[in-house]
């Protein structure tokens, strides 16, 4: 090709001819022609460290500069020298390969510093080389450049100049001889884009621009998901009652959550690894891991276990119901057989105190007696159904304390009320023998007494019981220390009354 030449150009060339064929040592100081030449070193071998720097001045002495420079260049590589990148841009120079030129004395400059000679060869080179802008256009999820290699047509391999691409620039100026050039980019994870063919012109300002553009990664569609059945039996029936059973499927889609009321289900699930609670009020939560495969269809079944306070509420609501029926059914039988021996010796109680008088009395106070235990039975087996349907109703404490209180209250106001009401069958006049009008006018307040207090004690009692339960279960840590203290000899207190 046809370069344009300067004087300065040639005096520099001839001058560099010169240096390159001194010792190593002149070869890094200024040529005659842009200064006094420094004193000489101290004699040394610095290429010492790679043998084809010896072989590099051979060359130049036969005139080869592109062979010395390519030597140079190794050896620059090997041991990062600014000396030897010098010496291999002033062989470009002389090669008239000014891009090559620029590239090897741009990097002494880099690692060791600039000098008027290297400055004054940078600007020559500079007006015979052109700038190429080469961008690169990359898609969302495209792999980033990596590195930018130029080479002249049918020049040596070892004369492409190999630039590292910044991180994240968009575009890269590169000085190239003017003529025919060959660009290709490395990408990040070995790919390649290019070569593309270019035609740096001379004589231009602007940068010519070379675009390149990395194509978007292909990416594979996800394949189908097959949903895999997956029948879940859950049990016992009672948990699904009170709201039903609340399930919690937690697995590669994410997190699911519903609420069933059939203890059979059909569950439709990606295959995976997934995780299942399940909760319902009054039993233990649950927790199970299934591996699911496609195709594969699998079946679950869980029984919940009823919390330690839910096996208490229900034995205590069948206790304490079962001991009201049976106090029901007590009361029910003392009142009938009293109301029965009543009804037999009514007619004789004429209060005329003869003997038939007498033995019907005798017959009719303990009847009145078994009517009124009767009804203080009966209705405290009504207390006690109240406390219990409380307690089967999953009742707060607020209510059971309500309950027990009001209990208490009945209980006191019957008792007070019975007493008085006994004591009355004492105030027949002395030597009369009372009669069934008598009777009846006592007889009554002592059996409503005795029904308010039966209902204030059935009820105190079953409320309170409930509470205790309670209070128990919400602390089981004591229960071993309570177990272990010893218990007083005296455990109990009898009440004995003869109404």
């Amino acid at each position: 090709m046809h370069l344009r030449t300067s004087p300065i150009s040639t005096a520099l060339r001839g001058a560099l001819a010169l240096a390159l064929l001194c010792s190593p040592q002149a070869a890094t100081g200024a040529p005659p022609l842009l200064g006094r030449a420094p004193a000489p070193p101290a004699p040394s071998e610095p290429d010492a460290g790679c043998p084809a720097a010896a072989q590099a001045v051979s060359r130049v002495g036969a005139g080869k500069y592109s062979e010395a420079a390519r030597l140079y260049e190794v050896c620059a590589r090997a041991t990062n020298d600014p000396s030897l990148w010098k010496k291999a841009g002033m062989a470009r120079y002389n090669a008239r390969q000014y891009a090559q030129t620029i590239h090897a004395l741009e990097a002494a400059q880099v690692i060791g510093g600039g000098d008027p000679q290297t400055q004054a060869i940078l600007d020559d080179a500079r007006k015979h080389a052109v700038t190429v802008r080469f961008a690169v256009a990359v898609p969302p999820g495209g792999a980033a450049p990596e590195r930018l290699r130029v080479a002249q047509r049918e020049a040596a391999p070892q004369d492409e100049l190999d630039v590292a691409w910044p991180e994240g620039a968009a575009a890269v100026d590169v000085w190239v001889d003017p003529g025919a050039w060959t660009a290709e980019i490395s990408l990040k994870g070995g790919e390649r884009v290019g070569p593309r063919d270019l035609r740096a012109a001379s004589g231009v300002t602007e940068p010519q621009v070379v675009l390149f553009r990395v194509e978007a990664p292909v990416v594979a569609p996800p394949a189908p998901v097959i949903p895999v059945d997956v029948d879940l039996t859950l049990g016992p029936a009672g948990a699904l009652k009170r709201g039903g059973a609340r399930l919690l499927w937690l697995g590669p889609p994410g997190v699911s959550e519903e609420t069933i009321r059939t203890t059979r289900t059909r569950w439709r699930l990606a295959p995976g690894t997934w995780q299942l609670e399940v909760k319902a009020p009054g039993f233990v939560p649950q927790l199970r891991t299934l591996e699911l495969r496609a195709g594969a269809p699998s079946q679950l079944a869980l029984k919940l276990a009823r919390t330690r306070m839910e096996k208490a509420r229900i034995g205590l609501a069948v206790g304490t119901g079962g001991v009201g029926l049976g106090l029901l059914v007590g009361g029910l039988a003392l009142v009938t057989r009293g109301r029965r021996d009543y009804r037999a010796v009514a007619d004789d109680i004429d209060g005329s105190g003869s003997p038939a008088a007498g033995a019907a009395l005798t017959t009719a106070l303990p009847a009145i007696r078994d009517i009124s235990n009767g009804t203080m039975l009966a209705t405290s087996a009504l207390g006690a159904g109240v406390a219990a349907v409380t307690v089967a109703a999953e009742g707060s404490s607020t209510v059971l304390t309500v309950e027990a209180g009001v209990g208490g209250v009945l209980l006191v106001a019957g008792l007070a009320w019975l007493v008085p009401a006994k004591r009355q069958y004492a105030d027949t006049p002395a030597g009369a023998s009372p009669d069934l009008g008598f009777l009846d006018e006592r007889r009554r307040p002592e059996i409503a007494a005795a029904g308010l207090l039966g209902l204030g004690a059935g009820l105190a009692a079953g409320a309170t019981l409930a509470l205790i339960t309670r209070v128990v279960l919400a602390r089981p840590g004591r229960l071993p220390t309570m177990a272990r203290r010893p218990l007083p000899r005296i455990v109990g207190l009898g009440v004995q009354g003869n109404f």
